[in-house]
């Protein structure tokens, strides 16, 4: 299964909240940049930057158990990259 965007098809695992595997609307705060990309350290400050500056409420609601998983995806997935 994947989400269409704008610019592609992507699968659940390109998501850092995914709420409901079966329902791709769920599926919150990608992590990757484009397809062919995968997770870009540009991708991670994006969502970094739009958690720090509360553009989250408008953008993509989450309660505060889900701003905290994305966050932790977040610093997870930027500690890969560093290795």
């Amino acid at each position: 299964m994947r989400k269409a965007e704008d610019d592609g098809l992507f699968p659940q695992r390109a998501y850092a909240l995914v709420t409901d595997k079966d329902k791709p609307a769920t599926w919150k705060m990608r992590l990757w940049e484009s397809f062919e990309l995968g997770i870009t350290q540009k991708q991670l400050d994006r969502l970094r930057e739009l958690l720090g500056v509360s553009l989250i409420p408008k953008l993509c609601p989450l309660t505060d158990k889900e701003f905290l998983v994305v966050a932790n995806r977040i610093r997870i997935e930027s500690e890969r990259l560093s290795d």
